[in-house]
């Protein structure tokens, strides 16, 4: 997948995975119609099998990222919860999680939309204190 994605002079920003999914996040910016053909027709053919037994692929605009990083995050053991209920609260719709097992950083995966509300929840909350 990352080859394909190579291929196309698109850089990777971030992937998740799951039990039986594969989430790509890449710059919209890189991106055009004719790309977004290329790499969807690419991978189509490489899970081909896959994809016809009841898979899917597709492709979602506007997720953008905030990370929440820094000295001590390792031992706030409710730092996902609490940063994830700030954003709840400040009405930003979290779209996924992702946490390393070294704990060095909380990725919530957001709508671009929400990005400045959310960057100003977590500060508020989290900084300013």
């Amino acid at each position: 997948i990352t080859a394909i994605f190579s291929q196309e002079k698109v850089d990777i920003a971030h992937t998740l995975t799951g039990i039986d999914d594969l989430s790509v996040i890449v710059r919209e910016d890189q991106l055009d119609e004719d790309k977004v053909a290329r790499i969807k027709e690419q991978i189509g053919s490489y899970f081909e099998g896959l994809i016809e037994e009841g898979g899917s692929f597709s492709i979602q605009h506007g997720i953008g990222r905030l990370v929440v990083a820094g000295k001590g995050l390792r031992e706030y053991e409710d730092a996902y919860m609490d940063v994830g209920g700030t954003l709840k609260n400040a009405n930003v719709s979290i779209r996924f999680v992702d946490e390393g097992p070294q704990k060095r950083c909380i990725i919530y995966g957001i709508n671009d939309s929400d990005g400045e509300k959310a960057v100003n929840a977590v500060y508020d909350n989290h900084i300013r204190r």
